[in-house]
């Protein structure tokens, strides 16, 4: 019986988590365009020239020791 009342409840409950009352209608629902992107820039920018030192690369192998350890307890 409570096994029966507590997933009635939990149907109920979940049901009611679904409903939406925003009333959001699109402005224009005749238009088929998409929407307008903005283009490329005609000559991209160059790097920042950087100095690979050796600090910067043990920074970089720590960080990457920290990645791992992080994909390897939260895949």
């Amino acid at each position: 019986m409570i096994k029966q009342l507590t997933s009635i409840i939990l149907c109920f409950v979940l049901t009611a988590c679904g409903s939406d009352t925003n009333d959001t209608t699109p402005t224009d629902i005749t238009s088929n365009k998409p929407p307008t992107n903005t283009p490329l820039p005609s000559s991209p920018k160059p790097l920042p020239d950087m100095s690979f030192d050796q600090s910067f690369i043990d920074d970089v192998s720590e960080f990457v020791k920290l990645a791992h350890a992080v994909q390897y307890f939260y895949p």
